[in-house]
């Protein structure tokens, strides 16, 4: 897999190693990547998702927590039984094997949100132990504190039980390139 160099400079080598092998021994791999904003997490996951598309012709989704909880909202209202598909990926009849999700926390805090992205941790747990999961992965700013208090202890439990965490530098590559002109950002 190709990463930028100064992506690489600021984590460590065996960080890439561990994700590489499972990759590119076509393991079943479940990620947590966690980190501040900025610092490589989605870029990460999209270069992990292009590689299995180019080495297995595997199709890997992307869902953005925040918009994908929102389509979830509008679904539930809808009449149109083709936009019931979603309401079935977080029921438990999730159409794909292969899935990232992205930013989990940026959608708005409510119950209603909680108890979404809870039944999906809890829907994905279940795929992963009857084997048709294959491969997910979960980007997220949140701290080990922040997903026990949104989601519950059961659900960072079942998080923690089945995903390797990686937890990114503190380092913000939008930070990094941002201009200062006379002094100022």
């Amino acid at each position: 897999m190709t990463y930028p160099d100064d992506y690489i400079k600021n984590n460590s080598a065996e960080f890439y190693s561990v994700i590489e092998n499972c990759v590119n021994n076509r393991k079943h791999f479940h990620f947590i990547f966690k980190g501040v904003v900025g610092c490589g997490k989605t870029y990460l996951a999209d270069i992990i998702k292009e590689q299995i598309k180019e080495m297995y012709g595997s199709r890997v989704s992307r869902y953005d927590a925040n918009r994908y909880y929102s389509k979830y909202v509008k679904l539930i209202m809808s009449d149109d039984p083709d936009d019931k598909w979603l309401l079935n990926l977080v029921y438990g009849d999730m159409p794909d094997t292969s899935f990232i999700l992205d930013d989990l926390g940026s959608e708005k805090d409510t119950q209603a949100s909680r108890e979404f992205y809870t039944l999906l941790i809890d829907n994905n747990y279940k795929d992963i132990k009857n084997d048709v999961c294959h491969l997910s992965i979960i980007t997220t700013n949140l701290g080990e504190d922040e997903i026990n208090r949104r989601y519950g202890s059961r659900a960072m439990d079942r998080l923690w039980e089945n995903y390797t965490v990686f937890t990114f530098d503190d380092y913000s590559f939008r930070q990094r390139d941002r201009k200062i002109i006379n002094g100022k950002q």
